[in-house]
């Protein structure tokens, strides 16, 4: 369902356009060679909000020209939990 949709297109991110934003515009700095990480909310099919550590990176053919773009989510969300729930005992 996802084949020939643009990253910024699909389900995770299609309900901020401000996230979508961040997405094109860290596409277009991988495109110009700079690897691009972002934390950003994605939303699941159910719309169940996980955090995502996002890396866009550029794929560099033997002579270094940039061939590609490589985008890759890691979830965090367990993380982000914890940080806040340590911040909430800090500020207690």
């Amino acid at each position: 369902e996802l084949i020939g949709t643009l990253f910024w297109d699909g389900y995770w991110w299609a309900w901020s356009s401000a996230l979508q934003a961040r997405l094109k515009d860290a596409v277009r700095r991988a495109g110009a060679g700079e690897l691009v990480r972002l934390d950003a909310q994605s939303r699941l099919r159910d719309g169940t909000p996980t955090d995502v550590d996002v890396q866009v990176a550029p794929l560099r053919d033997g002579s270094g020209a940039v061939r590609s773009i490589i985008a890759t989510g890691l979830d965090i969300t367990e993380r982000k939990r914890a940080e806040r729930t340590l911040r909430e005992t800090a500020d207690r």
